[in-house]
C-alpha cells in the first residue's frame, strides 16, 4: 500500500509538471512577427509569379 501512495505521488508530479510545460507552449506564438512578415512577402511573389504565367 506504502509503494502505491508513493508511485501514484510520484506520477501526479509528473503529469503536473507536464502540464505547466504545455501551459507555457500555449502562450508563446508559433509563428515570430518577422517571420510572417517574410512568409507574406514570399507569398505575395509567387501570386504575383502565377498571375504572370496564366
Amino acid at each position: 500500500m506504502r509503494f502505491d501512495l508513493h508511485l501514484r505521488s510520484q506520477v501526479r508530479d509528473q503529469f503536473q509538471a507536464i502540464a505547466s510545460d504545455m501551459q507555457s507552449w500555449q502562450a508563446q506564438p508559433r509563428i515570430r512577427e518577422d517571420e510572417v512578415e517574410r512568409l507574406q512577402g514570399a507569398l505575395s511573389a509567387l501570386q504575383q509569379v502565377h498571375r504572370n504565367s496564366a
